[in-house]
């Protein structure tokens, strides 16, 4: 089996979980799952017993058991790493058209790789710092599909006052909602609306235990706990 056998949806999955990785979430529940997903408990439980049972060179994608959440295999890791890297490969080119953050996102649609291909915009246009990030912060796979994981603290964790830079902002959305659940759009327009993208620095003015206040450059507003405040990870600026 390949990673051509996959559909698109456990494609998805996978980079969905590779992602949690990246933020140092080693396994995930499906409750976790299924918010950050839009779909139902029952759906992401049929889905993840499909996928545990997918296999390539004759190893498993996931470790998934009722109760226990579900984890990426290294084949695992390797194969989502790789779909990855060829997105954010392309995220990266298309930047380099001088497309801004919010046409980025509408154009990536249109674009798909091969390993081959990224690997020659890679060598060829990716040269700068700013090109080892796409247009979310996150950092770009290696051609094995693995980079060194960063420990970053989410937004809601900073103290009151605390001046903070966004280094990167939730990725799989931008993939799976247009595609899945085309209702669930609130998510992407707050990130949209109030500018909540890599680089742009926040002060943290209030905190409770749902929500955290945030001064914008367009102003205040407050964003949930357990929502965007726990998926926005920064840095503290001095």
């Amino acid at each position: 089996m390949s990673e051509q056998s996959l559909t698109s949806m456990e494609i998805e999955y996978l980079a969905i979980l590779y992602e949690y990785r990246e933020n140092g979430y080693n396994r995930i529940t499906t409750t976790e799952l299924a918010s950050k997903t839009f779909v139902t408990l029952g759906s992401i439980s049929s889905n993840l017993k499909k996928l545990s049972t997918k296999v390539i060179d004759g190893e498993k994608l996931i470790n998934y058991m009722k109760g226990y959440g579900v984890s990426l295999t290294e084949t695992g890791l390797k194969t989502a790493g790789k779909v990855i890297r060829r997105r954010r490969i392309a995220e990266c080119f298309i930047r380099h058209l001088n497309y801004d953050f919010y046409e980025i996102q509408n154009q990536i649609y249109q674009v798909s790789l091969t390993d081959d291909l990224a690997d020659t915009i890679a060598e060829d246009y990716l040269k700068s710092a700013e090109d080892i990030r796409c247009s979310h912060g996150y950092l770009i796979p290696n051609k094995n599909g693995i980079y060194q994981f960063e420990q970053l603290n989410p937004l809601h964790l900073f103290e009151i006052e605390a001046r903070v830079k966004i280094v990167k902002i939730p990725e799989s959305p931008f993939y799976y909602i247009p595609k899945y659940c085309p209702a669930e759009i609130n998510f992407i327009i707050n990130i949209y609306n109030n500018k909540l993208i890599p680089d742009k620095i926040l002060v943290i003015k209030s905190k409770d235990n749902k929500t955290v206040g945030i001064e914008t450059q367009l102003g205040k507003i407050n964003i949930q706990i357990k929502g965007l405040a726990d998926q926005i990870y920064v840095i503290k600026e001095e």
